[in-house]
């Protein structure tokens, strides 16, 4: 591939940028660069040009060029804008390096090392991100986290890292193709310019001129009335045929004007197509930006800059203000010279004005635009900001400061609103403090701000709700309105944020961000608002779910937390072999229906997940030592493993708390035991790490990783202290699991107080048929206090190796059984020593 051809495959948004100011800095055409470009790489620009000796072998190749040049222009191009441009390009390379070899080849030479460069950072690269993509982490290959056998990431979509990859380059491909078109309107606009000068002045000449046979007629006249003699008469004969000489140029070039006037008529038209296209193109841009920036309010990747979009309206809006500048030009010579061939080109003038007067104002109102959404879980009396933006403003003869007012509206508004009703008529469904702002012009960023810093959402009415619609359910929006005044002429333009819930008490937030997750990851852009779907499907489900995780998490989901979360949502669907990508999930089975055998829904059981990792188990999260996996699956992999081997897994019984299961082995036999969850409140008092340390019986994070190496970076460091001025000694909290009448081993406990031991309770141990069984029990504390009551009554979990479950078996033995609390705090006390308070 030639490296022409290589730098015009370039879609990254930098890589263009440069290679645009790689020309225009030095004033060089790109077209001539594009037009001849295999001529310039196989010419040799090495030497010195300055050299004497070289001063002809430089302008031999000026020389060239410009002949290839003008055989270029001499095919004449089908179209007159094709034609237009290739003369308008002439004409610069020509003021350029027309008449200097030596900066010609200066320049050339500089161009071409600049794109090797831009080419070789591009190689670079693309080099580094294939060696990245071939490169083991280091948790992959176990040295800086506990897991050595990674999952794949998810696949039942693509992952998150390649959707945002992916989403980039699509818009950066949008935005080039856009520059791309933006410049050639340009082009266009500015070749017509031209064109629409040279006409006016044959225009001018021929009414000149007309004039003149006005005066030639006037003095026939003139001397008609005089006596007759043979010197008059020989004047008229010679006024006579100046008359006729001058007429039969007029009726040529009038011919002239005519053609020209079709040719620019034509040209305007044409060039109103293609403005009514780029700028639907646009609008449809900033639309898509602001998907985008919905979905990425759930944890979806984040759009563009604004600036690459505000650029597009900028251009194109003053590409629009030449445009219309010239159409009114034309329609200002037609006034003057009002000849006409097909009689309607007056009609056709102002209605093509009309026209770009009505994209001008689409452009406008569509560039004013939500930047800075407000929080969407919207609390009442409680601050919040959120900023808008007009995309164009900082090119617009705005004659005052604009004030803008926000808003709040319930979703029937906001549909009456978006049928076209008045902003004035609707009313509002709430009082917002502080509602009103200026924009104002951030002048090192150039764009028109207005930024609301202290809003606040003093009481709301709450409107009628659809059939069994919850309060949090119901969806509202801020509207922000203005009055632009340009040019002496009012603009009313507005736009809308994306929905919001109001909420009164912080515990409405969980379900209410479920209601902004499935309205922000599953609507259509160009829906009515807010119109959602009633079921997705799980493939839009999960992608959903992932980005909500990374979110707060920073890390995917993996298949198999995938393939658990399916297992999760879809708990009241009996036959789950039938249960493919494509099952749809209906809004109830999300946030309406609990799960099968619990009192909290789906959307309630994973919310508590992300907050307990966010609160407390971000990095645990990152390192990969906490999983989304069901009791049977620790249960089997566990039973694989040495005893001392343990996992972590999010509870399934608990909101938001995390349960560590482990193999243990008694009277020869492995058993799997299960820690009653800890929750957020939990690892306030005593994190994860510290936890995992103060038992002795976890050993190794499954698979076979040393519980230092996994957990050791985030252990406390715990040090004896002296005895203070008042006579005390520092005192700890540790945890434990209290031992049984038959597990007399565990009474050596290092981290036991040495306190007289607790009351033990008798352990069930019920005769299973079968001597080769492997049994496994896990103690569920239901009831236990937070620091280590116990539930005498809780119910026994038994179940072999493999899988049947006994708990039918045993429920009459139960009755008479009890178990110890899983968990004790105890204190640190110095033996021997007696402090009085």
């Amino acid at each position: 591939m030639s490296m022409w051809n290589e730098l015009r495959s370039m879609r990254s948004e930098e890589s263009v940028r440069k290679l645009s100011e790689i020309y225009k800095k030095r004033n060089f055409p790109t077209e001539v660069r594009d037009m001849f470009a295999g001529w310039f790489e196989e010419q040799d620009w090495s030497f010195q040009e300055q050299l004497p000796e070289n001063s002809m072998r430089a302008q031999e190749l000026l020389s060239t060029l410009i002949k290839k040049i003008d055989e270029h222009c001499s095919k004449s191009p089908a179209d007159l804008m094709s034609q237009m441009r290739l003369l308008e390009t002439k004409r610069t390379f020509n003021d350029s390096f027309g008449s200097d070899a030596k900066l010609f080849v200066a320049t050339v030479r500089d161009i071409l090392t600049d794109e090797r460069e831009l080419l070789a950072v591009k190689h670079m690269e693309e080099v580094n991100l294939n060696s990245q993509s071939g490169v083991s982490t280091p948790q992959q290959q176990g040295q800086g986290g506990p897991q050595q056998q990674q999952q794949q990431p998810m696949d039942s979509t693509t992952s998150m890292q390649q959707q945002q990859q992916q989403q980039q380059q699509q818009q950066q491909g949008m935005i080039s193709d856009v520059r791309q078109s933006l410049m050639e309107l340009k082009s266009n606009v500015m070749s017509l310019d031209a064109y629409i000068k040279e006409y006016r002045n044959r225009q001018e000449d021929f009414i000149i001129q007309y004039q003149d046979v006005c005066k030639v007629e006037a003095d026939l006249n003139q001397l008609g009335q005089r006596p007759q003699s043979v010197q008059i008469q020989q004047q008229m004969a010679m006024m006579q045929k100046r008359k006729e000489d001058i007429e039969n140029m007029l009726r040529t070039k009038a011919e002239q004007l005519l053609k020209d006037r079709d040719i620019i008529m034509k040209t305007l038209l044409n060039l109103q197509q293609s403005v009514q296209q780029l700028s639907t193109k646009i609008i449809e841009d900033i639309f898509s930006w602001r998907a985008m920036q919905q979905k990425s309010l759930s944890g979806a990747p984040k759009p563009g800059s604004l600036d690459d979009i505000q650029e597009a309206f900028e251009n194109i809006s003053e590409s629009l203000w030449h445009f219309y500048s010239l159409a009114t030009q034309y329609k200002l010579l037609f006034d003057m010279l009002p000849i006409t061939k097909y009689g309607q080109e007056k009609e056709n003038i102002e209605q093509l004005l009309k026209e770009i007067v009505r994209t001008l104002t689409a452009l406008i109102t569509r560039s004013f635009i939500v930047d800075k959404q407000p929080p969407q879980v919207l609390k009442t009396q409680t601050k919040f900001q959120a900023s808008v933006r007009l995309l164009i403003g900082s090119r617009l003869n705005l004659q005052m400061s604009t004030e803008v007012t926000v808003s709040i509206l319930s979703e029937k508004q906001c549909k009456e609103l978006a049928a076209g009703k008045k902003l004035s008529e609707i009313g509002t469904c709430g009082e917002i403090l502080n509602e009103k702002c200026v924009m104002e012009l951030n002048k090192d960023r150039s764009y028109l701000q207005a930024e609301f810093k202290n809003l606040q959402l003093k009481k709301i009415k709450r409107q009628d709700r659809k059939g069994q619609e919850s309060v949090l359910e119901a969806k509202s929006a801020l509207v922000f309105s203005a009055n632009l005044n340009i040019s002496g002429d009012e603009l009313p333009v507005l736009c809308m944020s994306v929905p919001v819930v109001v909420v009164v008490h912080g515990n409405q937030g969980p379900n209410s961000e479920a209601t902004i997750i499935w309205d922000n990851m599953f609507s259509r852009p160009d829906r009515e608002p807010f119109d959602v779907p009633e079921e997705v499907t799980w493939k839009d489900m999960s992608v959903a779910l992932n980005a909500r995780w990374m979110m707060t998490s920073d890390n995917e989901l993996h298949s198999d937390h995938l393939m658990y979360l399916r297992e999760k949502i879809f708990s009241n669907v009996a036959d789950k072999e039938m249960i493919t990508p494509e099952t749809k999930i209906p809004w109830a089975l999300f946030n309406k229906e609990p799960l099968k055998g619990r009192s909290f829904t789906f959307w309630e059981w994973f919310h508590g997940a992300i907050e307990v990792v966010r609160k407390n188990l971000k990095e645990h999260w990152k390192d990969s030592t906490l999983e989304f996996m069901s009791r049977q699956t620790a249960h089997q992999k566990l039973l694989e493993k040495t005893p001392g081997t343990f996992l972590i897994r999010f509870s399934d019984g608990e909101l938001g708390a995390v349960t560590i299961a482990w193999c243990n082995e008694r009277h020869g036999r492995k058993e799997i035991w299960y820690l009653q969850p800890w929750s957020s409140k939990d690892f306030s008092i005593r994190n994860l790490a510290d936890r995992i340390f103060d038992i002795p019986e976890l050993t190794y994070l499954y698979p076979n990783i040393r519980k230092e190496q996994a957990f050791g970076r985030f252990k406390s460091n715990e040090v004896a202290t002296d005895v203070d001025p008042h006579g005390y000694v520092s005192a700890g909290i540790i945890a434990r699991i209290l031992p049984t009448q038959d597990q007399a081993y565990m009474n050596q406990n290092p981290y036991s107080p040495g306190a007289p031991q607790q009351q033990q309770w008798p352990m069930a141990s019920p005769e299973f048929p079968g001597s080769n069984q492997q049994i496994a029990f896990s103690p569920q504390m239901s009831g236990g206090t937070e620091m280590g009551g116990m539930n005498p009554n809780a119910e026994l979990d038994f179940a072999d190796s493999s899988g049947v479950d006994y708990n039918n078996m045993i429920s009459e033995a139960s009755n008479d059984a009890h178990m110890t609390n899983n968990m004790e705090f105890a204190r640190y006390f110095p033996v021997g020593n007696n402090y009085s308070q």
